[in-house]
């Protein structure tokens, strides 16, 4: 596994559906908003704080948009979602764990099952 630049550059809402992060190693991770939602890694979705990510939030059906998003310090954003989800606090290393571009996607999906 590499080691990956987890400091980001630039955020960018493409649109509802679609978050963009530009990383300052030059990578761009574009990110689909309902699987985001599916894959919060918040105690509540992941059904306790022993719990994996993913394990509850299979009740969720598309369509889920971005309604909005915020940096939590230096570390996270947290999403808004338009089914009400907003306690989810993203970390950049988990963000750039998960990206589903082409370089990325296999090995994001070995860790998260989506």
């Amino acid at each position: 596994m590499a080691i990956l630049n987890t400091d980001p550059k630039k955020f960018t809402k493409i649109s509802d559906d679609t978050f963009n992060i530009e990383w300052k190693d030059g990578h761009i991770s574009n990110y689909d908003s309902f699987r985001l939602r599916v894959l919060c890694p918040c105690a509540e979705c992941r059904g306790g704080h022993g719990g994996k990510i993913g394990d509850n939030t299979k009740h969720i059906n598309q369509p889920v948009t971005f309604n909005e998003f915020n940096t939590v310090g230096r570390y996270a954003i947290n999403f808004i979602f338009s089914d009400g989800h907003r306690v989810g606090i993203y970390p950049f290393d988990y963000l750039r764990k998960i990206c589903p571009c082409d370089l990325c996607k296999e090995e994001a999906a070995v860790n998260y099952k989506f």
